[in-house]
């Protein structure tokens, strides 16, 4: 095996025996350039003893993993295959009792499944998580706006689409939800 293919196969071990845990927080912004830059802000709730790298899987082919900061320092990644990233973590940092991580990373609004009232969005934890929260933000200029439906007031722009706070076991698969939008007057 090559090293690339050992990272996979590591990364699919790591996550099926959940040696990383934690809750998610994910704010995905709708810009004007027609995609989702998401902040997805992740607490490290158990980690293993002397591990060197994290491995987080983003919910979308194509989307790419932009920066890691872990406690607001920059820590490096790698890509591996598609939407898949090895995180290096400073050992300075492992005795932590809570790390905080914070990715940022961005997918191309066509990307997103298209439905009638907005697009059905995937509901992924980039590593098995026991807590998970979405909200949407659609930018000024994107173009967008939420349905009044959803929203009273139309120059709401941010809408909370998804809160779970009890995933037992943790998981990484969450199901899908809605992002309700229609297009702006």
């Amino acid at each position: 095996l090559s090293g690339e293919q050992t990272k996979i196969l590591e990364s699919s071990r790591q996550w099926e025996k959940q040696e990383f845990v934690g809750t998610e927080k994910d704010l995905w912004h709708v810009t004007a350039a027609g995609e989702i830059a998401a902040s997805s802000y992740i607490t490290l709730i158990k980690v293993p003893q002397n591990a060197g790298s994290m491995y987080v899987k983003l919910p979308y082919a194509g989307a790419v993993l932009r920066s890691v900061t872990l406690d607001d320092q920059e820590i490096p990644f790698t890509a591996l295959v598609r939407d898949r990233y090895e995180i290096r973590l400073p050992p300075d940092k492992l005795a932590q009792s809570k790390m905080n991580l914070t990715c940022s990373w961005a997918v191309s609004m066509e990307a997103l499944e298209k439905t009638e009232d907005g697009y059905r969005i995937k509901l992924q934890g980039l590593i098995p998580v026991t807590g998970f929260t979405l909200t949407a933000v659609l930018e000024e200029d994107c173009g967008l706006k939420f349905p009044t439906k959803y929203v009273n007031d139309p120059t709401v722009r941010s809408l909370d689409l998804f809160t779970r706070n009890d995933t037992a076991p943790a998981g990484m698969n969450l199901g899908t939800c809605g992002l309700p939008v229609n297009k702006s007057d």
